[in-house]
């Protein structure tokens, strides 16, 4: 085929299916064409021409798409030339293939791993039969061969076909594609197995994983293990382990610039258990060195810098410490190790000077390098000094002098004459000093030069006598008390020829001194000081030691020290009372210091708890039990003085206790009573009393003596908002100063009537009624009248659920008497009873109930003469209900007045009932016995035993009886209104219950509360004798 006549081959296949659709693959080549030349075939099929270069072509062609055969079943190709290099087409091969409708494929052509890089690159072919142009959808990688959608990274534009992921429409089928996976980025230090898969994706749908078989990746270096290394003077031996096979490289030197190797990286033995042998090394150096490995896969690591040492050193053991200097020629040097300091000048170490600094072990250098007789090492200080100026020289001379200075302290030169200080060097034999030394005892350090490096050491002779060294008590921070005894120590200097000790001290920084004891044994290094009584921050100790020949060293205290007689000032409070844990509030102080905080327990009913109860100054402080404590603060200052403090302090934790008298108007008609009490706390004062009606909010009560202030108090609570007709409770509580408050569960309930009967105390008033009499009964003066149940007419005594009387009685004395006894019986649930001249029982006071009742007429009457009276008496249940009226009908008409006999010179033929009718209201003291005070009730004629202040108090709210303000005022003007009630107490119920005693000389006394009561009844007391005192019942 010429390519000058443009002459063109036709190639015609047959037996296709004309129906069908096929794509058609063509390839071209020719080898006798150099590769860098171009020869062009073309290709057309059913008029679409494609081009291939054919030149030495081993892996392309061309593919038509979609081909339709002829209707006969054939498919002609045309083969020509264009720019052929020999003028014809060449056709190799043909593929025809029937098209199908398959999902997008791939075919993996290669997987290459880049050395060194991590990098892996994936050659591949889009294989389609659609004309859709074809990506990759997903890349993804595993180390496992399960995938869980880890996407890999691929570097950027590395296909250049479609930049490895994305651009659908440049993706060519057939086309080698590739990516490259950047595997060390996502798999790190990685050795192993790995594998790959992506997803080919056509426009129209995706095709399934293409997966690699396994990739062996290598990016972990190898790691090296069980290092072991052997030297002596002039060689050392190495040895370690990798993990894998690998090429091992040792750098070493004598500095961590290294300069000498062994071993490749590139070359030699490739395996997992290295070791090398260095020799011509230097005697009592320092080797800097690291380890190298590279492995197959081009991994590379290298150790950390590390050092080893080479025998030799003076003594044969490996150094205490190394300092170690590489620097220029040009440059000076000045370093310390360990209280050395070397000054080296410029160019004294030609070349590139490296400078090792060593200091040995001192008991084994002396032990081969033997000190000159009478000469001490000073404080284990021995040097060697090396210099190089390059690896394989060591420079022993120096081209200049070089400075070399050595501290010490002051111990080291105890028993040394510090004249004879010097540093001396080993010439092999024996130790030479250095010339040019000078000794500055105030720095503590020698100073001499050399012009040659060596082994050096601080020496210094004897001196004659030795220094003692003073111990104790010295130095900065030592406080000592002052008249105490105090141990004074020194140490005794090596010399054979010593004769005694003399002390001394100083009270003003050695200004004056002043002997303590002189002539101690030269084998005495310890003394008892009693310390004189001073206080100075000054004070100085001196222990001087003479020879045989008298002469002395001495040795005194470096820093002064205090003497500190002084106790610490210590003060604490009295915190009153607590109920929570409660710092102390302690304050300590002293010019030196405390050293110590103690606490402990002096007195109180339980345990103390402190926080803590040493080195703490305000602990927090509790107790167990309620009750008075106290506790001691003990204070040691930093000299041992010791002072104390007592604290005190009450523990409460318990509520105030209370009590509540029952209303005595009950029912009430009053919509705001007023209520009494007392309350008592065994150790603070009550604070506040509230009262609660009906479960309401709870209200301020206040003191009956105006302020809550003492560990016992009377109380009137006035009920604030006015009570609606009914039943009521009302609950008290108590707080104390602290805050501990009763459980609010003592109450009182009573009931208000809202009806309009109101009653007024002893207010008495003449009835306008005149019943006719019925049921009356004669009875002899003096005669109880006694009604019982049989005596009870139809209806009984139950009515309402009250044990009580119904109906209306009259009784009929004969004899004129001022009063009678009525005996009633009652329910259990009768508590209080009422009498009245008004059968509405209109200004009526309600007593409590007791039988028998004791009635004295001229109570009720203001005129107590001839005539008939009539009494309406009513009795009350504890829930307030009434029963109904018992009427009284006491014919008060004829006879004489009955008093009673006085037979004071026949005591022992009174009668009982009248001895005690006689002393009624009295107090009576028990002579013949301790003095015991009796209280006789005008009402009942009982004597009441008064044992002290809560008794008298109790006596108060039982045997008072209340009294109207306008009744109070006449029995302080009206005499004969005040007779009828001489020996009564009376409570002033329209105010706040004020307790009164009304005496037989008609004198109204204030009873403030129980004590009182006691201290002014005792006081009226009469005396009586046991035998009269058994007759009152």
């Amino acid at each position: 085929m010429n390519a000058s006549t443009q002459q063109t081959g036709i190639v015609r296949f047959g037996g296709l299916d004309p129906a069908k659709k096929y794509d058609v693959f063509i390839v071209g080549s020719y080898n006798n064409i150099a590769s860098s030349s171009k020869s062009i075939s073309l290709y057309t099929i059913k008029g679409e021409t494609k081009e291939l270069n054919i030149a030495q072509n081993t892996a392309n062609g061309v593919t038509f798409h979609e081909i339709s055969p002829e209707p006969n079943g054939s498919l002609d190709v045309a083969v020509s030339a264009k720019d052929s290099y020999f003028g014809y087409g060449v056709l190799n091969a043909v593929e025809i293939r029937e098209r199908s409708q398959n999902k997008p494929s791939a075919l993996i052509n290669s997987i290459t791993l880049r050395a060194n890089s991590g990098l892996v690159d994936l050659n591949y072919s889009l294989i389609h039969d659609d004309a859709d142009p074809i990506d990759l959808e997903y890349l993804q990688y595993s180390i496992t061969g399960f995938f869980t959608g880890e996407e890999l990274t691929a570097l950027s534009a590395s296909d250049p076909q479609n930049n490895g992921i994305s651009n659908l429409a440049s993706s060519i089928t057939g086309t080698n594609h590739c990516f490259v996976w950047d595997a060390r980025t996502d798999l790190g230090e990685f050795e192993g197995e790995a594998y790959l898969r992506f997803q080919p994706r056509g426009i129209h749908q995706s095709g399934a994983f293409i997966q690699t078989d396994a990739i062996n990746l290598d990016f972990k270096a190898p790691i090296f293990s069980n290092l072991t290394i052997s030297s002596s003077e002039n060689s050392a031996e190495f040895s370690w382990h990798t993990h894998e096979d690998a090429y091992s490289r040792l750098d070493y030197g004598l500095s961590s610039a290294y300069g000498l190797s062994v071993g490749s990286l590139d070359s030699g033995y490739f395996f997992r258990d290295p070791d090398y042998s260095l020799g011509g090394l230097h005697a009592c150096a320092a080797y800097h060195y690291r380890l190298l490995g590279r492995d197959a896969a081009n991994n590379e690591r290298q150790s950390d810098d590390a050092y080893f040492l080479t025998d030799g050193c003076l003594g044969g053991q490996k150094p205490v410490s190394i300092l170690e200097s590489s620097f220029s020629s040009s440059e000076s040097k000045d370093l310390s190790l360990d209280g050395l300091r070397l000054l080296l000048p410029s160019n004294a170490i030609s070349g590139s000077p490296i400078l090792q600094i060593f200091r040995l072990d001192a008991n084994s250098a002396i032990a081969s390098a033997p000190l000159p007789e009478s000469s001490h090492l000073l404080g284990d200080k021995i040097f060697s000094l090396n210099a190089y100026s390059s690896l394989s020289t060591k420079q022993s001379q120096l081209g200049g002098s070089a400075t070399i200075i050595i501290s010490y302290d002051q111990v080291d030169i105890f028993g040394l004459d510090p004249s004879t200080l010097r540093i001396a060097y080993w010439n092999g034999s024996a130790w030479d000093n250095l010339s040019d030394c000078s000794v500055n005892q105030s720095e503590r350090e020698v100073s001499c030069t050399t012009d040659h490096f060596s082994d050096f050491a601080l020496l210094g002779d004897e001196s004659i006598p030795g220094e003692p060294l003073l111990l104790s008590p010295n130095g900065a921070g030592v406080i000592v008390s002052g008249s105490s005894t105090q141990q004074i120590l020194w140490q005794i200097p090596d010399d054979d020829d010593l004769s005694h000790f003399d002390l001394e001290y100083s009270s003003d920084n050695g200004a004056s001194w002043m002997g303590l004891v002189s002539g101690l044994a030269s084998t005495t290094d310890t003394y008892s000081w009693f310390v004189p009584p001073l206080n100075t921050a000054e004070a100085l100790l001196k222990v001087t030691v003479y020879d045989l020949d008298l002469h002395s060293s001495s040795s005194q205290s470096s820093v002064a020290f205090v003497i500190d007689t002084t106790n610490p000032t210590v003060t604490t409070p009295n915190l009153g009372a607590i109920n929570i844990a409660t710092a102390a509030g302690a304050t300590a102080a002293d010019t030196n210091g405390i050293a110590s905080y103690s606490w402990t327990k002096v007195s109180g009913p339980g345990t103390i708890t402190f926080s803590a109860s040493s080195n703490i100054l305000n602990p927090t402080i509790a107790a167990s039990t309620d009750g008075s404590y106290s506790a001691q603060l003990t204070v040691v200052d930093n000299a041992g003085n010791t002072n104390n403090s007592i604290m005190t302090f009450i523990w409460d934790t318990t509520a105030p206790s209370i009590t509540i008298a029952p209303i005595f108007l009950d029912p009430t008609g009053d919509t705001t009573p007023i209520f009494t009490g007392t309350t008592t706390d065994a150790l603070i004062n009550i604070s506040v009393v509230e009262y609660q009606v009906d479960g309401g909010p709870w209200t301020a009560c206040s003191a009956t003596d105006g302020a809550f202030n003492s560990l016992s108090e009377n109380y009137t609570c006035t009920v604030a908002s006015s009570l609606s007709d009914g039943l009521h409770t009302v609950y008290v509580r108590a707080s104390d100063t602290l805050g501990n408050t009763s459980d609010g569960s003592v109450s009182d309930s009573f009931t208000v009537d809202l009806s309009g009967d109101e009653g007024e105390v002893l207010d008495g008033g003449d009835s306008d009624e005149d019943e006719d009499d019925k049921d009356v009964q004669s009875v002899t003066a003096g005669t109880p009248i006694n009604i019982s149940p049989p005596q009870t007419p139809a209806g009984g005594f139950i009515k309402n659920g009250l044990s009580g009387l119904n109906g209306t009685f009259s009784y009929f004395l004969k004899q004129n008497v001022k009063t009678f006894d009525l005996e009633l019986q009652a329910g259990d649930d009768v508590d209080r009873y009422s009498l009245s001249v008004d059968p509405e029982f209109k200004n009526a006071s309600i007593f409590p109930y007791f039988s028998p009742l004791r009635l004295d007429i001229c109570s009720f009457f203001e005129d107590c003469h001839d005539g008939i009276y009539t009494l309406y008496l009513r009795f009350y249940t504890r829930n307030g209900i009434a029963s109904d009226n018992i009427r009284l009908d006491i014919d008060y008409r004829g006879g004489d007045e009955v008093k009673l006999e006085e037979e004071n010179d026949k005591k022992d033929k009174i009668s009982p009932g009248i001895l005690a009718k006689r002393l009624a209201g009295r107090i009576l003291l028990q002579v013949e016995s301790r003095g015991e005070a009796w209280y006789v009730s005008p009402e009942d004629y009982h004597r009441y035993y008064l044992r002290d202040g809560n008794a008298a108090y109790e006596l108060m709210r039982k045997m008072g009886r209340g009294i109207t303000n306008k009744n109070l005022e006449r029995l302080r003007r009206e005499a004969d209104f005040a007779r009828r009630f001489k020996g009564y107490i009376f409570l002033q119920v329209e105010s706040h219950g004020e307790a009164w005693y009304l005496d037989d000389d008609l004198n109204l006394h204030y009873l403030r509360d129980g004590n009182a009561a006691y201290e002014l009844m005792t006081s009226l007391g009469l005396g009586i004798t046991n035998k009269d005192l058994e007759l009152i019942p």
